[in-house]
């Protein structure tokens, strides 16, 4: 876990930490330390990180696993990440991820069968961090470590609520949102 995701549980626990807080808590001895991490991370301060926290805007951690570019025949690549080798995807696909992907989308190979029937082992998610959420739309998020499909739902100006997408009643929290699932390309 990074610095900053580490700042992020502080600030998800005591919205009203302020910098010698998370610095103490993070056990620095001064809360310049805090600033830097910030600066580094491309906030402007403070006020900036705690409001993309709670607004659930950032940050937005690399995906766990490892990460390859596969290129198609145009020579553009796409991020594609997986535990094992990146799976080739059809050369008449890409035109049409490039047209829901937005331009830092990725995608996320399943390696696991932990969400089927919504989707299986060796499926593609297009995941786009950009992409406007909507009432119902599917999520991308990590919730204590592991990643997790939800579905969004709130009113303007109410908080989020992010209901698991297999598990209509349980309620989740999520420590970070990776993005909007804008495309499922399933395995073969």
């Amino acid at each position: 876990m990074s610095i900053i995701d580490d700042m992020v549980h502080i600030v998800m626990q005591n919205p009203n930490a302020t910098a010698k807080d998370i610095a103490a808590e993070l056990g620095y001895a001064e809360e310049k330390s805090v600033y830097y991490w910030l600066a580094k991370a491309g906030f402007r301060g403070l006020k900036d990180f705690r409001l993309a926290v709670l607004r659930r805007t950032s940050p937005q951690p690399a995906p766990e696993t490892t990460g390859t570019y596969v290129k198609d025949s145009g020579e553009s690549s796409f991020p594609l990440y997986s535990e094992g080798n990146a799976r080739e995807l059809p050369t008449g696909l890409w035109e049409y991820i490039r047209k829901q992907a937005g331009p830092h989308s990725y995608g996320v190979v399943l390696t696991k069968s932990e969400f089927p029937p919504l989707v299986s082992r060796g499926d593609v998610l297009v995941v786009d961090p950009q992409a406007p959420c909507f009432q119902g739309d599917l999520i991308w998020v990590s919730v204590k470590g592991s990643k997790h499909l939800v579905r969004r739902y709130g009113k303007a100006g109410d908080p989020d609520v992010f209901v698991d997408a297999l598990r209509p009643g349980i309620l989740l929290l999520p420590d970070t949102i990776d993005g909007k699932v804008v495309l499922i390309v399933k395995s073969p």
